[in-house]
């Protein structure tokens, strides 16, 4: 029984964890709302944009509290999906260190980068975000004066990534629980640190997808902690120049000379309809919207959109069946928009979504 009583054991923690990371931004976003709409007196602009700034910041958090839950469903059923790429990871590096000092992080971030690094071949996103937690848990348990080091080397085969921060260590016999979920290897007695214990075992999920491995070394409490980990070079492009810019010139042939790109969203929910169209109209865009999924159709044929985003639950139908009627009239790119996140869904978009005219 030792081995269920832990695992409840842990499910307790975590929940009483995610209940208290949830919490904190829903109160943030709560009561910068109700401020502004129950004050007698009208605030500034300088002073609402404030409080909508508050908004803004803990909504960003709370969805990445989401998607780490996602993620980490995802890792344990087998089908965490990355789309690895040629990538240059010097910039990536480089984009995630600015990312780490907007975020808050005050210590010093060293890079040593080999020469002539060659490209690797990662998804960016998903890199971009192992990089980022490695940063946050080095700035997390190291003082402020003591300087962060992320050293890059290559050889024929792979590139290897290390970040070593000077801060409180880890005990030997702690780090093999690094990488599991719900893992926190500091115990601050009654004041809980931040975080859900799921980002360590959330990198290792991307990490082992991309066909590298990570790993953690400490010589105990106080010497400090190196993360590490591999991704595969990427292979030698076989593109020539003139392929290349034969692409280039297709893709950049959608829309009309003049004119502005014309979308067309779908969707049954009003309040996503006018954020998509002020969005959308602010970045240059010619929006058309509609929650009518019997509009679509005919839209389609009398405004040739270059674009259509497509809601995946609508008004009587559904998005899949919205986007057989699509590909009947037209081959217009189509991109489904949906809250559940299921793989089997994105499988079925992307068969339906296949042109056949």
């Amino acid at each position: 029984m030792t081995p269920i009583e832990e695992i409840e054991r842990l499910r307790s923690e975590f929940l009483g964890m995610v209940s208290h990371e949830f919490r904190t931004p829903l109160t943030a976003i709560k009561g910068s709302a109700a401020t502004v709409l129950g004050s007698r007196t009208p605030f500034d602009a300088y002073e609402t944009r404030e409080f909508f700034q508050i908004i803004d910041e803990q909504a960003d958090r709370l969805r990445d509290l989401v998607n780490n839950q996602l993620d980490i469903t995802r890792i344990e059923a087998g089908v965490l999906s990355v789309s690895p790429a040629s990538t240059d990871l010097e910039q990536l590096l480089e984009e995630a260190q600015s990312a780490f000092v907007q975020a808050g992080g005050v210590q010093i971030v060293e890079m040593d980068v080999d020469e002539d690094l060659p490209k690797v071949n990662a998804d960016t996103s998903r890199i971009a975000q192992v990089i980022g937690n490695m940063l946050t848990n080095a700035g997390k348990f190291s003082p402020e004066i003591a300087p962060i080091s992320i050293s890059v080397e290559a050889d024929a085969d792979l590139v290897t990534v290390q970040v070593r921060d000077r801060g409180r260590g880890i005990r030997p016999e702690r780090l093999p629980h690094l990488f599991k979920k719900f893992s926190q290897v500091h115990d601050d007695g009654r004041r809980r640190l931040s975080g859900s214990g799921l980002g360590l075992a959330i990198c290792k999920g991307i990490i082992e997808a991309h066909g590298g491995r990570i790993w953690a070394e400490s010589d105990g409490e106080g010497t400090g902690t190196t993360f590490g980990f591999t991704l595969p070079v990427a292979p030698a492009s076989k593109e020539t120049n003139s392929e290349t810019s034969r692409r280039a010139e297709n893709l950049g042939s959608v829309h009309r000379a003049g004119e502005r790109t014309r979308i067309l969203a779908v969707d049954s929910e009003p309040q996503i309809l006018r954020h998509l169209q002020s969005t959308l109209t602010k970045a240059g865009y010619q929006i058309i919207v509609t929650g009518d999924p019997s509009d679509v159709v005919t839209l389609i044929e009398m405004e040739e959109p270059e674009l259509v985003l497509l809601d995946l639950m609508l008004s009587g139908t559904t998005g899949f069946d919205l986007l057989k009627q699509i590909r009947e009239v037209s081959g217009v790119p189509v991109i489904m928009l949906s809250a559940k996140e299921r793989v089997e869904d994105t499988v079925r978009a992307l068969r339906l979504g296949r042109t056949t005219t």
